[in-house]
């Protein structure tokens, strides 16, 4: 497992939009500049736009935590993907309502562990 640093400007910047612009392609170029040290067996990100990148080297698995808008462009980018893990049931229902293989989605809910919030 190998960290990509980005350029985290996403509330430093006067607009919301531009800090998120900033800080996604600035996360892309570092990704890029990985990949021609390093080839990993899979690819995942919890951002959709990381797999607009082409020639990535293995599988690409999509950690949705929630679903972008419907479009041709998000429903092809998530159809080629090799995975996509979702937090809820529902997020899978939409998915599939969407065209996506089940085979493709498997639900992952976020968990805690109760005990580590009981009295001792």
């Amino acid at each position: 497992m190998e960290y990509v640093p980005c350029i985290d400007v996403v509330n430093r910047v006067g607009s919301h939009v531009i800090g998120f612009l900033i800080t996604t392609l600035s996360f892309l170029r570092n990704v890029q500049k990985s990949l021609k040290t390093f080839s990993p067996d899979v690819v995942y990100a919890r951002d959709l736009r990381t797999f607009l990148m082409p020639r990535l080297p293995g599988m690409r698995v999509w950690e949705s935590h929630s679903l972008p808008q419907k479009s041709f462009l998000t429903t092809r980018l998530m159809k080629a993907l090799d995975g996509i893990v979702v937090l809820t049931h529902i997020s899978r229902k939409q998915m599939l309502e969407r065209g996506i293989s089940s085979e493709k989605i498997v639900v992952d809910p976020d968990a805690i562990d109760p005990a580590l919030f009981e009295n001792s």
